[in-house]
């Protein structure tokens, strides 16, 4: 069994991290040193070790993240199921070194190499899952951590946005969601919307573009129809100076300040 340790300042609620129960795994790593609870049998050539948690109620929202992390070529594979202990033939989820059960859109396998493997169950029931390493029966010459995690935000958004939390209509679960930046979108903010040049052109041009209002504001002039001349030129700059923000150039004030500045000659 593994106890499960709540994460400091964590992002979402149910944030936490699991280790094994029998003392040997120190309470303040979220990893630990796989081998020394490996089982060891000199009459097969593979063995399997299985490692329960349990993921809490209220939390079906969040993704279970398991990292495998050797010095050496990882020869193990990875299979869980809920409810139960998973086998060759029975499982829910598998991961290898060279495969997967990567089909399914609640399972990702991601930055694997052949010494790490790196691997996410998106909104894992609640209940018990269980997790069998099968291992070859010698493993001494290897030194690999482990780590399993219950997670919000897929690899907390990649960086490129901010991870939320929110409880559904019932009130008892919890479930959390990446606000991304302007030039990225997808549930973990991988995907570029916008490259970086492309972001500039588009800056430049949605910025020039509010020197339109330069032929009204002149023409008003030489007519000396001074309040339309106020009116075209401050539009022109309000909304220069709201679409240089919206495209993330330079704000001269806070985004919302300037949405409700740039709207309220409109309603």
């Amino acid at each position: 069994m593994t106890m499960r340790v709540p994460k400091r300042s964590p992002s979402v609620p149910f944030e936490s991290y699991y280790v094994p129960t029998d003392g040997t795994a120190s309470l303040e790593d979220s990893h630990f040193y796989l081998e020394q609870f490996l089982s060891n049998s000199s009459h097969e050539q593979f063995a399997w070790t299985y490692f329960f948690l349990d993921v809490p109620q209220g939390s079906a929202g969040a993704l279970i993240h398991v990292q495998l992390k050797s010095d050496k070529d990882l020869n193990y594979e990875l299979y869980s199921k809920y409810g139960g202990l998973p086998s060759n033939d029975t499982w829910d989820y598998y991961a290898s070194r060279t495969s997967s059960s990567n089909g399914s859109v609640f399972f990702s396998l991601q930055n694997s190499t052949d010494s790490d493997m790196d691997l996410s169950i998106f909104y894992a029931k609640e209940g018990t899952w269980c997790f069998g390493v099968k291992h070859p029966s010698d493993t001494a010459n290897s030194q690999t951590y482990m780590s399993i995690s219950l997670q919000g935000c897929h690899r907390n958004c990649n960086q490129k946005g901010v991870c939320h939390s929110s409880v559904d209509e019932s009130g008892l679960t919890f479930y959390s969601f990446c606000t991304c930046d302007r030039d990225h979108g997808g549930f973990d903010c991988s995907d570029e919307l916008v490259s970086p040049n492309g972001h500039i052109w588009q800056s430049v041009f949605l910025i020039a573009s509010n020197g339109a209002a330069i032929l009204p504001a002149f023409w008003a002039l030489r007519q000396k129809a001074f309040a339309e001349w106020i009116l075209y030129t401050s539009s022109g700059i309000s909304s220069a100076l709201y679409h240089s923000c919206d495209v993330g150039t330079w704000c001269i004030l806070s985004f919302r300040v300037l949405q409700v500045s740039y709207l309220a000659p409109t309603c």
